[in-house]
């Protein structure tokens, strides 16, 4: 329900990374269409590139089967990220940051890295 409610082209992952475009943008093959370079700009988009990555990810992200995987990683990144927000009060820009790499990781790898 949350993917269907966000309408035909969602804004992109990390479309307001201009650094990471900047370089990419610099690659070789970054003006080839069906490229590797080209595929990682599409990630930094919004409209219909950006929706077919994403519709390519998350195929076998949306499956009871990959979500077994995958929810115990999250519920651990959540639970420890609760239990930090206190203590990032006064930086809540670097706490976001931080948990949302550590569900992303849990998510993309199937488990948490911990330090």
């Amino acid at each position: 329900q949350v993917i269907r409610g966000e309408g035909l082209h969602p804004s992109g992952a990390v479309e307001t990374q201009w650094p990471s475009i900047s370089a990419l943008k610099r690659m070789p093959g970054a003006d080839e269409p069906g490229g590797a370079t080209r595929g990682a700009l599409n990630i930094f988009g919004h409209g219909e590139a950006w929706r077919q990555e994403r519709m390519f990810f998350q195929q076998d992200l949306q499956t009871p089967k990959a979500a077994r995987g995958y929810i115990p990683g999250l519920a651990k990144a959540a639970q420890l990220a609760s239990r930090g927000a206190p203590a990032c009060a006064d930086s809540m820009d670097s706490f976001t940051a931080r948990s949302s790499f550590d569900l992303f990781t849990a998510a993309f790898f199937g488990q948490l890295i911990e330090a």
